[in-house]
């Protein structure tokens, strides 16, 4: 119920849920009102509380979708995140390399500013999952730094070169300092790249 794809989703399909639900219920009170001419006028107004009463349901339920919507937002990752990161990878990579990032939803960022490498997931995790399941949770065992010495896995499995990871992936970072063939190449406030090197080399 706190996602974004709920947020986005809900507003529409209550609409909709709605409109079905309730067309049969207007339109009895309809049918009813045009039996009971001599009802009229109390008819019309148990309609018109009817329907002011829906609306106050609407209205408190749109109200509240667009202010928990705009808090969602408000509390995102600033648009500017992962800028220098991207930067550094455009101008440090062959281009259409890998890059390995430890969080799927840091993908439209770095996309935004830098169309010169290729991403492991974005958009949606989902896609890498349903693509083949047992990679998908190897990303995730990685990313939560679940297997040592990654860099293997990340070359080997994954095809990727470069790996980006914001800094919240503590676990992930402490194991890619442990391992000799992740060599950090970058580093900001907010974000780390590392250099994967073949098994041996320097």
């Amino acid at each position: 119920f706190q996602s974004r794809r709920f947020i986005e989703y809900f507003p529409p399909f209550a609409l909709i849920f709605a409109a079905f639900a309730w067309s049969p219920l207007m339109q009895r009170a309809l049918d009813s009102l045009r039996k009971n001419e001599g009802r009229f006028i109390f008819g019309r107004l148990r309609l018109g509380l009817s329907l002011a009463l829906v609306g106050i349901v609407l209205f408190t339920g749109i109200r509240t979708t667009f202010t928990d919507a705009r808090t969602n937002i408000q509390g995102s990752k600033p648009y500017s995140q992962y800028a220098g990161a991207a930067a550094w990878l455009e101008a440090n990579t062959p281009a259409g390399s890998r890059v390995f990032q430890t969080d799927w939803d840091d993908f439209p960022r770095l996309f935004y500013y830098n169309t010169h490498n290729t991403y492991l997931v974005g958009l949606d995790p989902t896609y890498l999952q349903l693509y083949d399941a047992d990679l998908y949770d190897r990303w995730v065992a990685i990313t939560r730094g679940q297997v040592d010495l990654p860099s293997s896995a990340i070359l080997n499995e994954f095809g990727a070169r470069y790996v980006m990871s914001d800094l919240l992936h503590g676990a992930f970072t402490q194991k890619a300092e442990q391992d000799p063939n992740l060599v950090e190449v970058y580093r900001s406030s907010d974000a780390v790249i590392y250099a994967v090197i073949e098994q041996g080399t320097d």
